[in-house]
């Protein structure tokens, strides 16, 4: 007999009520593939002793490939990475601290087009 086993990701947005104690939960709409999606949307960014508290959530994606995590916010061109969650969302702190403070250190005449839309981007984002 030989047995062939089959990994997916299954993805589903879920309604839930909770009345006298006794929860229930009704499956609203469910994605299954190989490759899913999640949205990431923090409202504050720590990075070490920095942080960040936005006016908006930044909305990213979280994916899963393999056996890895990845944040990504193609509007600011950032990715974090990692072999968890919790690593992939330090990796995107990170990242996010190190352009945040970057880009506004450089004059406009020192960044690209891209990379002043960025910045403009960032610093109307950032509320503190």
């Amino acid at each position: 007999m030989v047995a062939e086993i089959f990994e997916s990701t299954v993805v589903r947005k879920v309604h839930t009520i909770t009345k006298n104690g006794h929860e229930n939960t009704e499956i609203l709409e469910e994605y299954s593939d190989k490759k899913a999606s999640l949205s990431y949307a923090p409202n504050i960014i720590v990075c070490g002793k920095n942080v960040y508290v936005l006016n908006y959530p930044l909305r990213c994606l979280l994916e899963k490939e393999e056996e890895s995590y990845m944040i990504i916010c193609e509007m600011l061109d950032i990715i974090g990475t990692g072999l968890s969650i919790d690593e992939a969302e330090e990796s995107f702190a990170q990242e996010f601290d190190y352009i945040y403070q970057r880009y506004n250190q450089l004059s406009n005449d020192k960044l690209t087009k891209r990379l002043q839309e960025i910045k403009t981007i960032l610093n109307i984002i950032v509320k503190a």
